[in-house]
């Protein structure tokens, strides 16, 4: 290894070493740098899966400000993003004593549009909470470099007021805004066209790589070297961008703007409101005609068994025509105006999609909720789409996430992403799970489909907390036994037990962390992404393998294509994506080399089916034991 390679500068007389408190020369991550180093030389493709605890950051950060080259890093949660740039970054750069010019870039939804702020101070719909916050937005507008909406501590990031000021492609006027010099999209997007080295997320990737025919620049610069962390999340968020979804947000939000612009350009045109009101009673009234049932469903099927949906399909259909129609005449009033009636025209067209058939490679589905929908069309296998994508640039590209094989093998993973033969690689975590785990498989539960699975489970669980003292994440696969086992463990011991949805996910981990004898019960929000290091949390139980639900219209859309394709969808599509999702359950347990724990197992089916061996098999590492005895000393040694 020379002094010059990745590898060195990792290595035990490399600088980090020497500068950084407590680093430890890892030779997994010395062999991951080597790997990225290799791949940015010879514009190559790797595929790297690195255990917890190996320091994939650092192992790609350090070849790749080495480089000199343009960089563009991709994660899966703005939180990564944060960290990634605000923390890991800097420490690089600075032990390398490379200066870097880098940027941080999110999507235009985080950013704040004074355009529509000043819009919004003249509102008459908003409510006195939101009012409030629109105040607290207002005073911080006037000092904010970034316009970053993380900025605003005091308001919340899910506030019913974001969407007032902040822009979207539809309603953005670009360079006809009289504010377009200062925007805070431009002022980013200006940023990472200038820096060597831009952090985005997944989300914000997709979205440039939909928006142009060749793939990429449309928002984003061109690279040299893209790496994407937490690549195992690629495949779920490019399906939700390559294909489309128009919902009652875009129509209702289309109709408070139209109001909006007409106090802003005042066409003076009565049939403007009218169409305006007629529109949202078409979009409600289409809402009502779906029923009660909220959740996921094909479209056909539903039409099937709503015949009036197609009828208030195509009434609001005819209410975006109309108010399409007096919008071309209102444009020529001002800049609003005519912005409200280029997306009333994009959207009409999207319903008038709808009208037709979807072609053999798209699903068309609806997700209904209390109150709205939103009709999407999913490309049922997007292999082929994201293969031109990746394909479309002479560059490195480095796949990398703790979870991208199942038994070893990436062929799944491959095979998702439209990948071809890539360099691949796989280095184990460097904790010790032979001394610092145990897996407990519980025996005489009854099979996860009966009735009385929850509550027997959740009596099982009772005597185990007692000895771990709580400190325990309980993870489920469905919201209803979340809520189920939190009321059950309320009632029946003293624990504080905190649930997933009660508070914000932030807030939720530092009570974990803060409080003694605490269980978190949470759903799939937590199976991921969550770091709680030391003697806080020493248990996490799993209450189902974590099959995605057979109902659901894209997979069973997806699952059928595979058979009329000969191919095995079980084994080649649901089980491989599950051993991926509950290998990142279990990686909640150990976060640091000090950390020690218990995962438990809960379904019977590890056990008696020959699939279960899948799972067991990603775990291999952590001894076994369905001794509850065994598994009681261990915690009282923890």
């Amino acid at each position: 290894m020379t002094q010059n390679s990745a590898g060195w500068y990792l290595g035990k007389h490399g600088p980090l070493k020497e500068k950084i408190k407590d680093f430890q020369p890892r030779p997994a991550q010395q062999e991951f740098a080597i790997r990225v180093e290799e791949s940015i030389q010879f514009q190559g493709t790797v595929l790297a899966e690195s255990g917890t605890g190996t320091g994939k950051t650092y192992a790609y950060l350090v070849p790749a400000l080495l480089s000199g080259k343009k960089v563009q890093i991709s994660t899966g949660t703005r939180y990564l993003q944060e960290q990634l740039f605000h923390r890991d970054l800097p420490t690089i750069a600075k032990t390398l004593e490379i200066p870097v010019n880098a940027a941080l870039l999110k999507g235009r939804a985080n950013y704040l549009c004074i355009d529509r702020l000043e819009q919004s101070r003249h509102a008459t719909r908003l409510s006195a909470p939101m009012r409030d916050a629109l105040e607290e937005i207002y005073a911080w507008s006037a000092n904010t470099e970034t316009g970053d909406k993380a900025e605003v501590s005091g308001v919340r990031e899910d506030s019913e007021i974001w969407p007032w000021v902040t822009s979207t492609v539809e309603n953005c006027l670009g360079s006809k805004c009289t504010y377009f010099s200062e925007c805070h999209v431009n002022k980013a997007r200006k940023r990472a066209n200038n820096a060597e080295l831009v952090v985005v997320n997944h989300h914000l990737f997709f979205a440039d790589a939909t928006l142009k025919e060749d793939g990429f620049g449309q928002l984003l610069p061109d690279a040299d070297v893209y790496v994407f962390d937490e690549a195992h999340q690629l495949p779920d968020v490019a399906s939700n961008f390559l294909g489309s979804a128009i919902g009652h947000r875009q129509v209702e939000g289309l109709v408070t703007d139209v109001r909006q612009a007409e106090i802003e350009d005042k066409s003076g045109i009565p049939a403007l409101l009218d169409a305006a009101v007629a529109l949202e009673k078409a979009v409600r009234d289409l809402r009502l005609a779906m029923g009660r049932p909220i959740q996921r469903h094909a479209w056909e099927e539903l039409l099937q068994g709503q015949p009036e949906l197609d009828v208030a399909l195509n009434i609001l259909a005819k209410a975006l025509n109309k108010i399409v129609e007096v919008l071309a005449t209102a444009a020529d009033s001002g800049d609003h105006l005519e912005r409200c009636y280029e997306r009333a025209a994009l959207i009409a067209g999207q319903v008038s999609n709808l009208l037709e058939q979807p072609d053999s490679n798209t699903i068309r589905w609806v997700d209904v909720t209390r109150f709205g929908f939103r009709i999407c069309e999913t490309p049922i296998n997007p292999g082929p789409i994201l293969a031109k994508i990746f394909s479309r640039r002479n560059c490195s590209l480095i796949f990398t996430s703790a979870t991208l094989t199942v038994s070893g093998d990436f062929t799944h993973f491959r095979s998702q992403m439209g990948l071809g033969e890539v360099d691949e690689y796989s280095w184990g975590s460097p904790f010790n799970f032979a001394d610092q785990t145990l897996l407990y498989l519980p025996e005489g539960l009854p099979d996860p489909r009966d009735q009385d699975y929850q509550r027997a489970l959740a009596e099982h669980m009772e005597p185990i907390l007692k000895s771990s003292r709580g400190r325990a994440f309980m993870l489920f696969t469905s919201y209803k036994a979340m809520q189920a086992a939190a009321q059950h463990f309320t009632d029946r011991t003293d624990f504080m037990v905190l649930v997933q949805g009660d508070k914000p996910k932030a807030e939720l981990l530092e009570a974990f962390r803060r409080n003694s004898r605490v269980l978190l019960c949470a759903t799939m929000g937590f199976w991921e992404g969550v770091d709680v290091k030391g003697d806080s949390l020493v248990l996490v139980m799993l209450d189902k393998l974590p099959f995605e639900s057979p109902g659901d219209p894209v997979l069973r859309s997806r699952l059928s294509r595979m058979e009329q394709d000969g191919l095995n969808p079980f084994m080649e599509y649901q089980l491989p994506r599950a051993v991926i999702k509950l290998r990142q359950g279990a990686g909640r347990l150990i976060r640091d080399f000090d950390d020690y724990g218990v995962l438990i197992l809960a379904d019977p089916r590890t056990r008696s089916t020959r699939y279960g061996k899948k799972f067991l098999e990603s775990l291999a590492e952590m001894p076994q034991t369905s001794d509850r005895n065994l598994l009681t000393n261990f915690l009282a040694s923890i």
